[in-house]
């Protein structure tokens, strides 16, 4: 599984509910990651994570938002992204449901915090 897959559904989910931004969306699939390492001790997805200026990133997801910059993203058509397997459906799931209403500030400091998974 890719990253991009994660971050395809994460816009699907999320998208029309709440401001959804790059950063936001990399930080949200970042802590998909985290959950389920914590979950299981396996990866959702086999992309590497990078360090970026403001924290992690994954490189495919980055590019493929970055026409946005920091505006809200919107759905498009060519995003859509069949179900994922229930395991990462599930992780999305506890995400969203977690974290999804906090900012990226707010993802930041928490993937930065002493101790922290990052």
């Amino acid at each position: 599984m890719e990253s991009l897959q994660i971050a395809r559904r994460i816009v699907a989910a999320y998208s029309d509910t709440c401001f959804l931004t790059n950063l936001k969306l990399n930080l949200l699939v970042y802590w998909c990651q985290v959950e389920a390492l914590r979950q299981s001790g396996e990866p959702l997805f086999a992309d590497e994570i990078s360090v970026g200026q403001c924290g992690p990133v994954e490189p495919l997801v980055w590019a493929e938002y970055a026409t946005f910059g920091s505006r809200m993203i919107r759905q498009r058509d060519e995003w859509q992204e069949a179900d994922l397997d229930e395991r990462a459906e599930g992780v999305i799931a506890r995400v969203l449901a977690s974290l999804g209403d906090l900012t990226a500030d707010d993802l930041l400091r928490m993937s930065s915090a002493r101790g922290g998974a990052w």
